[in-house]
């Protein structure tokens, strides 16, 4: 079953490449590289079942308050935040974020994916 993930990821490269990776086992990708385009995604976009962030965003909004954004709309959509900052201790994680911290794998991802989405993962 294909799902829907918002990727909000402000490093162009990194960004294509994770959308692959998720494509590959059949996951939609919705890229964004601001909160603010995440946040009118997530207001267009009903069909979104997770989110894929990076802590550190340009603008004036991180992924910390993203996720707070998320948590007063959506708050069982499952959130991954991604982060190498010292910002990124795990207490400072709002309900149903999972933090998985840089560097990472293309199958760390993608297990976490497929857990958050409650999908058994055929790539290992």
């Amino acid at each position: 079953m294909r799902s829907t993930i918002l990727l909000v990821q402000d490093d162009r490269d990194l960004s294509t490449r994770v959308a692959e990776a998720l494509y590959v086992v059949e996951k939609d990708v919705i890229q964004c590289s601001t909160v603010q385009e995440a946040v009118t995604a997530l207001e267009s976009s009903p069909e979104i079942e997770l989110v894929l962030t990076d802590v550190e965003m340009p603008g004036l909004l991180n992924g910390y308050e993203l996720a707070q954004i998320i948590r007063v709309f959506k708050p069982k959509l499952p959130i991954i935040m991604t982060s190498t900052g010292p910002d990124s201790r795990p207490g400072k994680l709002p309900s149903s974020s999972t933090l998985l911290q840089k560097p990472w794998s293309v199958d760390d991802l993608l297990r976490l994916v497929a857990d958050r989405l409650g999908q058994s993962s055929t790539h290992a």
